[in-house]
């Protein structure tokens, strides 16, 4: 039986990690905590940390380090971010004032943005990939749907671990994206063909859509990790020769091919399950494509 624990909920982390809505981002926010913990007293261990003596001070310490870190602004605003959130918490339990709380946000900001990383696929390198999956028999196919579904359907590598078989309905697929917030993803006609033949291998049962082999080629029930998925397309890149590929390419590429062909920002918003439409501007990989063509058209 679950009992309430004061002590557990009235420490500011423990409270900040349980507002978070994927299991996802709580191990995030908690590497993150380890790095500011271990650069504010020389320990990881933050339930060890006495936040009460968080203040503006601390908060601005925290923030000039990042920065002599050359981390990108979106990454220091990360990091910040995790900081007030925590700060927050101190708040909501009065362990500081609500002005040491306004100042702690003041300070957990930076201005200021860099160009997009990563890339759009090239035209003709997604059926290279099918052509190198599509030789290793069970494990191929379920690779192969792995990748026709991050780049038909523009999933998260989180969400494409999180999909079970009952997701997939009538063609298109049911996904709890960040936030907690529930979606539904056509699937184009060509990735529905590559998921209809994985799922021959691995029977349209309940359960995890990508699970993991034995030896000898055996499927298992086991469901693959964020991790795992990421580099099941890092390595299937790498190794059918397509150039410096990403595991997030393939959602860049999903949103960079519908604005690429006309599809309004609100639509491919709705499909990548983006709060923002600035997020979703970011994932538009045709910059340099776009100026060139653009200067092009003066005339001299």
């Amino acid at each position: 039986m679950i009992t309430y624990n004061k002590t557990f909920y009235e420490n500011p982390v423990n409270s900040y990690l349980l507002s978070l809505d994927s299991p996802n981002n709580v191990m995030t926010n908690k590497a993150t905590l380890r790095r500011i913990c271990k650069k504010l007293s020389g320990n990881s261990d933050y339930n060890a940390f006495a936040w009460h003596e968080l203040d503006y001070g601390a908060a601005l310490f925290v923030k000039n380090w990042l920065i002599t870190q050359e981390l990108s602004p979106n990454s220091i605003n990360t990091y910040l971010s995790t900081l007030k959130g925590v700060a927050r918490e101190l708040w909501k339990q009065k362990a500081i004032t609500g002005d040491e709380y306004h100042h702690i946000k003041e300070a957990c900001k930076v201005k200021g943005s860099r160009l997009g990383t990563g890339r759009a696929l090239k035209k003709g390198e997604i059926f290279t990939l099918f052509d190198y999956c599509y030789g290793f028999g069970a494990i191929g196919y379920r690779n192969a749907a792995i990748i026709a579904l991050g780049y038909g359907s523009g999933l998260r590598i989180s969400e494409l671990s999180q999909l079970n078989t009952e997701n997939y309905l009538n063609g298109d697929f049911r996904i709890i994206g960040k936030g907690n917030k529930e979606r539904i993803n056509p699937i184009p006609k060509q990735a529905k063909k590559v998921i209809d033949k994985w799922l021959l291998w691995r029977g349209e049962h309940n359960g995890p859509l990508f699970v993991h082999f034995r030896r000898g080629n055996n499927i298992t029930t086991k469901r693959l990790t964020p991790k795992a998925i990421g580099r099941i397309i890092s390595e299937t890149a790498q190794h059918s020769g397509i150039d410096k590929l990403k595991p997030h390419d393939l959602r860049r590429s999903f949103a960079t091919n519908l604005i690429s062909n006309g599809v309004d920002l609100f639509t491919v918003q709705s499909l990548m399950g983006h709060s923002n439409l600035e997020t979703t501007r970011r994932y538009d990989m045709r910059g340099e494509i776009i100026k060139n063509e653009a200067v092009e058209k003066l005339v001299f």
